[in-house]
């Protein structure tokens, strides 16, 4: 009897997860690129759901790494991930790549990778920005149909800032058997009073105050006004400042209440029904005392806006500053960036620890000078046990003799690392807004971006 039961449940256990080797994987592997040295490959196929593939492609030796894609029975690409041991994975530099340039390598991959999907996807747009080397840049991509989005459905990507290879992407992703046309809804004014009077808002507790907050599980369906619910909320009490009208009005304002579909599942079929409802975009949630648009954690939440100054457009040192003001390694905040206003001690601090997370050795009002400047960069990246060794350093510029006896050291590493260039140094001059800026660029920079400089 025992080993009848042995026997059971080993062939149980092969019905659940076998090996997919049979199965003809090809136009998977058309869609993807395998390095020649991921020579180990494997497979399994869930037989349980009959829903996954399981592919894993790796190398045998230390250079290798691990490449595995899960597809569905459809042979549609549901998830890519690739790792490689082994090998540097960046640095603290600036990528040679900004985000628009990742959300194009990111919309060729899922071109390439998932064309089912692909025509009707449509990315969630960001603020440029730059990220470093030892970062990704996430794209996002929801589902559209009939020009209205199902925020349930979406494709992720991540792009390694180093590479610039799409590393991770992930696909969740509704069959449905029917998708409600998108006429005849009522209209968003007559759908957001509805909104109000049925669901509502309520008041929520969080670590830093009372603020209000909707059920994220309930919508007014497009046609009836009615409520679909998915789920209850808890409600908190307190005293506040704003009305509950008054904090829907800020969401309105917000938090962008528009017409979506959600997936119904009913008798094992899935309908895709027209509601209106917020977009999950941005945190519904107001302080109850200030009206201000907050976290679920009641901090502040403010959508991150392009960055721009607005008086560099002819200055020399323009890419430097829009690189770095991308990269958010600035203080200066202000619309107007004064390229040739000199920079405090203080205010140099802050740009270093902005740029390489590192505390700055001087602080003040006092103007910072070119070789002090210099200092305090060298040290940031590292160099500070050996630039001051006496007697060690030479620097080739015509007014050498005018540089600090124990910074020549800094200077000639700066020098060396071309972040400071030209045949004039100038030691004891102020910095300059547009010189700080350089500096820090040129330590920090992928030089592949600064080649044809």
């Amino acid at each position: 009897m025992k080993k009848l039961i042995v026997l059971l449940i080993a062939l149980l256990m092969v019905n659940i997860c076998v090996c997919a080797d049979t199965f003809d994987f090809s136009g998977i592997e058309n869609k993807i690129n395998v390095p020649d040295n991921y020579t180990v490959f494997t497979s399994w196929h869930d037989i349980a759901d009959d829903v996954n593939y399981i592919l894993s492609w790796s190398g045998d030796d230390a250079d290798g790494g691990v490449l595995t894609v899960v597809a569905d029975s459809q042979m549609r690409i549901k998830s890519y991930s690739k790792y490689e041991y082994g090998k540097y994975m960046g640095n603290n530099k600036l990528s040679s790549i900004d985000y628009n340039t990742a959300v194009n390598i990111a919309t060729d991959f899922v071109k390439k990778l998932a064309p089912e999907f692909y025509d009707k996807l449509v990315i969630v747009k960001q603020s440029n920005f730059i990220a470093r080397n030892n970062e990704n840049y996430d794209v996002l991509f929801y589902r559209y149909e009939n020009n209205i989005p199902c925020y349930s459905d979406y494709v992720t990507v991540s792009v390694d800032a180093y590479t610039k290879e799409p590393i991770e992407y992930n696909a969740n992703w509704t069959d449905c058997e029917r998708i409600s046309p998108s006429y005849r809804t009522i209209s968003k004014s007559k759908a957001s009073e509805l909104y109000f009077q049925n669901i509502g808002v309520f008041l929520n507790e969080s670590s830093n105050g009372l603020m209000y907050s909707i059920d994220k599980g309930k919508y007014i369906n497009a046609y009836t006004g009615k409520v679909i619910s998915f789920g209850d909320c808890v409600s908190a009490a307190g005293e506040v400042v704003l009305t509950p009208e008054q904090a829907f009005d800020n969401m309105l304002l917000n938090c962008n209440f528009t017409l979506q579909y959600i997936p119904l599942f009913e008798n094992e079929r899935v309908e895709f029904r027209a509601v209106y409802g917020f977009e999950p975009t941005y945190p519904v949630n107001i302080d109850a005392t200030t009206g201000q648009l907050c976290t679920d954690y009641g901090q502040p939440y403010r959508v991150a806006k392009e960055k721009k100054y607005k008086d560099i457009d002819r200055n020399s040192s323009r890419k430097q500053i829009e690189t770095l003001l991308l990269a958010g390694i600035t203080p200066f905040i202000e619309e107007q960036f004064q390229p040739e206003k000199y920079v405090t001690k203080t205010e140099f601090a802050q740009m270093i620890y902005l740029a390489f997370g590192k505390v700055a050795t001087v602080y003040g009002d006092e103007y910072i000078t070119h070789e002090q400047a210099i200092e305090q960069v060298v040290n940031a990246l590292g160099y500070g046990e050996i630039a001051y060794l006496p007697d060690t350093y030479r620097v080739n510029f015509v007014d050498a003799g005018y540089i600090e006896s124990d910074l020549v050291g800094c200077v000639s590493i700066a020098q060396g690392l071309e972040i400071i260039k030209g045949n004039a140094f100038m030691p004891k001059s102020n910095s300059t807004r547009a010189y700080c800026t350089e500096i820090i660029y040129n330590a920090i920079a992928d030089y592949e971006r600064t080649e044809n400089e």
